[in-house]
């Protein structure tokens, strides 16, 4: 079986912590973190393996890792520990309520981007079809609000058409990673 052995939590850097139970009579061959936006269980799952040590029978662990790249960072999310052992049987532990750590962006249109982000990763349709509003939205007047960077425009109106490509290849991936690292840039 698998539980948690303490409550969810972030360390100083923002990084989930995992601590949890493990135990099998024939050894736990692997352990995953089964992650969705409590908003939309339907969602695609974030799963984050979380290996323990060899062919474990009973031990606790604690493991952590950095999720605040995730499009769910910020967001109310339900956390199921899966535990499979070495016959191929899978246990999980009950759901966990937990806020994901993010980082904190001051730049407003990082925040904007990171804000369309997480509905993207979170709402399907109805996230894409917001975000695509908001690209559009945040590009208008490129004369006026981006005269000396037109690189942040261009990048906008990248941003905007790989959103809207999801409805023919449903792989929001290309647009989130962009959407991150212009608001890594920005920031910086």
């Amino acid at each position: 079986g698998i539980s948690f052995a303490e409550e969810m939590a972030a360390d100083e850097r923002q990084a989930t912590v995992f601590n949890y139970a493990i135990s099998d009579d024939y050894g736990v061959a692997s352990v995953e973190a089964r992650i969705v936006p409590e908003a939309n269980l339907e969602a695609e799952p974030l799963i984050v393996p979380l290996a323990p040590s060899g062919n474990t029978r009973n031990a606790t662990h604690s493991t952590t890792r950095d999720l605040t790249a995730h499009g769910y960072a910020g967001v109310e999310v339900l956390v199921t520990l899966v535990a499979t052992d070495a016959a191929g049987q899978a246990g999980q532990s009950e759901p966990v309520q937990f806020k994901l750590p993010e980082r904190i962006f001051t730049h407003p249109l990082a925040r904007a981007l990171i804000e369309q982000r997480k509905g993207l990763a979170v709402n399907g349709d109805e996230g894409r079809d917001m975000a695509e509003r908001a690209m559009d939205a945040l590009s208008i007047g490129p004369e006026l609000f981006y005269q000396n960077d037109y690189g942040v425009y261009l990048g906008l109106r990248s941003i905007r058409h790989r959103i809207a490509n999801i409805r023919f290849d449903d792989d929001k991936e290309p647009a989130m990673s962009l959407m991150w690292d212009m608001a890594i840039a920005l920031e910086e």
